[in-house]
């Protein structure tokens, strides 16, 4: 049995030691290659500024993975050809490649959607009819609210109404351009609109309303680090053409002119191995790069495209060492995943007979967070209204923020330095005037919501007492005894 266990093992070892076998500098222009190639093609191809941080190691991971392995095979033959046999030719086709990047560089960059700050203004000239603007959206179709607008003209409803020499203006960091509705319900009428350093006069013919979209390429006011990064990726993409033109030049100087030298892949057997592994990868860049071309407005979804091309290639490699491990893997993924069914599923399962339907009891079976619990609680209270935390508190956090102004659609979250922290006799008083919804935390303590029942139109202000944290609309400060100066103005 010994002797069975040590002779896998040095199967093992032997396979191991294979696949290093011959590793030189080859194989690390091949890495620097696949490393440029892999960013010039993410950002040139797969939407690269608008695809989330984490996504975008991911996408670039994955991409470096697949074109690694490709050059492994095919390109490794030439590379080590110029580096091993062809010195004179190299030191030609090197200054060859650099006259043709440095020709690179003096040709215009191309134009990618970049994450920067856009500017967008209307203006109405003089002796024009009045202009209505309205379906306002920004990237992927994302509704621009009106109260964001810096508009001399009226607001009303879902538009902005702008008179002859009246104008609105929007400025914000973002990737792509914005989307509106122009019309002219008074007859002819003109809209001078400003993008960035673009300059449109747009006429109206009083009839049909007419559909504008600023340029998404434009280039706005970019950050001094996202300066930065544009000429990184700029010669990047030097040096993507430089290591191609290499690799090209060599190629046909190994194929045409040396009839003694024949051009074979590299570890022909192991490319046997990971075929299918390339013909995954291929199939699902395709995939990829045609969802971003078909569906330019969808969500970036990149990174699960071609996530599962990367945990192929884990998995093969996995099984050519170890032919019993990735089943293992397997196996330990489907009983934590069962385990975490019967714990938590069953859980769900049992929401529909819930004794009380109240959210409390809801609360205990699925167990949420704390800003889940706090922006479900308050849900109709801040439709409309502000929120004023307390500055140097827990609740202040930028996440915190975020996160409730992406759930409750806030109009705005305010910072105040005020005193929110109640002491025990202000928290006594205040508790015994009734008036207040009391919700269990996840952690200790409690929500309290005052007059929760009724809508609110004034922002609601932050205080805590211990582990309780109370919500109270501002036109009930007095009343509560709960007087700040900060907070009333």
């Amino acid at each position: 049995m010994a002797s069975t266990v040590d002779q896998t093992d040095n199967e093992n070892k032997k396979r191991l030691g294979s696949l290093l076998q011959g590793w030189d500098s080859a194989y690390f222009v091949n890495f620097v290659f696949a490393a440029s190639f892999s960013l010039a093609f993410f950002v040139r191809f797969l939407d690269f500024f608008i695809t989330p941080t984490w996504q975008k190691l991911v996408v670039f991971i994955c991409l470096v993975l697949y074109f690694f392995v490709l050059f492994f095979f095919f390109v490794t033959p030439i590379v080590r050809y110029l580096l091993d046999n062809k010195r004179k030719l190299l030191l030609t086709v090197l200054i060859g490649a650099v006259l043709a990047t440095g020709i690179l560089f003096l040709l215009p960059g191309e134009r990618v959607p970049i994450r920067t700050v856009h500017t967008m203004a209307i203006s109405i000239p003089e002796g024009s009819n009045p202009v209505t603007v309205s379906a306002l959206k920004g990237p992927m179709e994302s509704i621009i609210p009106l109260d964001d607008l810096e508009t001399t003209g009226t607001l009303g409803g879902e538009s902005v109404a702008l008179q002859q020499g009246e104008s609105l203006s929007y400025t914000r960091e973002m990737t792509g351009g914005l989307t509106m509705t122009l019309s002219a319900p008074a007859g002819e009428a003109q809209a001078t609109l400003l993008w960035d350093d673009q300059q449109d006069i747009i006429t109206l013919d009083g009839e049909a309303a007419v559909q504008i979209q600023t340029d998404p390429l434009s280039q706005g006011t970019p950050t001094q680090a996202m300066r930065l990064f544009l000429m990184g990726v700029r010669v990047n993409r030097g040096l993507t053409l430089f290591l191609i033109l290499i690799t090209f030049l060599g190629g046909l100087d190994l194929v045409f002119h040396n009839e003694e030298e024949i051009y074979q892949i590299n570890r022909s057997e192991l490319q046997r191995y990971l075929l299918d592994f390339l013909i995954v990868g291929f199939a699902l860049i395709l995939i990829a790069f045609g969802v971003r071309y078909y569906l330019p407005e969808s969500t970036p979804i990149t990174a699960l495209i071609l996530l599962p091309g990367g945990v192929f290639l884990f998995l093969k490699l996995l099984y050519m060492f170890m032919p019993s491990l990735p089943f293992i893997l397997i196996g330990v993924t489907l009983g934590v995943n069962l385990f975490a069914n019967v714990i938590w599923f069953n859980r769900l399962l049992s929401v529909p007979m819930m004794e009380e339907r109240t959210f409390n009891e809801l609360a205990s079976h699925v167990n949420p967070d704390e800003r889940t619990m706090m922006s479900v609680g308050f849900y109709k209270q801040l439709r409309g209204a502000d929120l004023i935390l307390p500055s140097g508190s827990e609740l202040s956090d930028e996440d915190y923020i975020q996160r409730l102004i992406r759930i409750n659609y806030l109009e705005d979250v305010v910072l105040a330095d005020y005193q929110g922290e109640l002491t025990a006799q202000e928290y006594s008083r205040v508790m015994a005037q009734g008036e207040w919804t009391q919700w269990k935390k996840r952690l200790p303590g409690s929500f309290f919501f005052y007059n929760a029942e009724e809508p609110i139109n004034s922002p609601i202000a932050i205080f805590t007492y211990e582990d309780d944290v109370l919500l109270v609309p501002t036109e009930w400060i007095d009343d509560l005894g709960l007087f700040h100066d900060i907070v009333s103005d």
